[in-house]
């Protein structure tokens, strides 16, 4: 349940002297904000996303690092001796 953090709400912090000691009864619940496989697939959406973004840095930063290096060894001086 949502709650409403207002001074005048009456939200479940009003009703504790209820019989249900502040919570709402279960059978007055319409509805559910989310569903147990609605968090299964968010949770692995999630996980899924971050894992392309860190494999994405990663790419970055190893495509990075050869084109240093790279450039490293073209740009080093060569020492001839006579």
């Amino acid at each position: 349940m949502m709650g409403d953090d207002r001074v005048t709400s009456n939200d479940s912090r009003s009703f504790l002297t209820d019989g249900h000691s502040g919570t709402v009864p279960v059978n007055t619940v319409r509805e559910l904000a989310f569903e147990d496989a609605d968090v299964v697939v968010l949770t692995v959406l999630s996980v899924m996303i971050g894992g392309v973004l860190v494999a994405l840095t990663g790419i970055g930063c190893g495509l990075a690092g050869y084109l240093i290096q790279r450039r490293a060894e073209r740009t080093r001086p060569v020492h001839v001796t006579v």
